[in-house]
């Protein structure tokens, strides 16, 4: 007996229960990744201090990918466009493995701390999420 009449049935339930778009353009990490860039690059830019070693390696560090966003989460709320960087960053809490630490490992002082250190961020993520296939060539 052939199970293939079985197959287009599993296929169907397979979609039915598949995770809806709920109203919002589908967009990829990476988009929401430039729309973040795009918001730290506004005026005023304040000043900014450089990172210490320490800084670097904590924001460079896969490891720490999931402690960083909810660190990053949590400072939105003391800022202006916090809003929409937060509403971006909820995007990877779905995409970034769990980590096994609640603890904070760095601070965030004012605006211009927390661009320099979301920018670093932002560019380990780039660096962790999967790069897309090239686009097939123009006729």
């Amino acid at each position: 007996m052939s199970s293939l009449p079985v197959l287009p049935l599993f296929l169907l339930l397979l979609a039915l229960h598949a995770p809806r778009a709920q109203g919002r353009p589908l967009t990829t990490c990476r988009e929401l990744l430039s729309e973040i860039e795009n918001i730290l690059k506004k005026p005023p830019v304040p000043s900014e201090e450089p990172l210490s070693l320490n800084e670097q390696f904590i924001l460079k560090n896969n490891s720490f990918l999931k402690i960083n966003l909810d660190t990053f989460l949590n400072a939105t709320n003391n800022f202006t466009d916090g809003d929409k960087i937060r509403t971006n960053l909820e995007v990877f809490k779905t995409v970034l493995p769990t980590s096994t630490s609640k603890e904070n490992l760095f601070s965030i002082k004012n605006w211009g701390d927390f661009r320099t250190k979301l920018r670093e961020y932002l560019g380990t993520l780039k660096n962790h999420l999967p790069h897309p296939p090239p686009a097939p060539p123009c006729p």
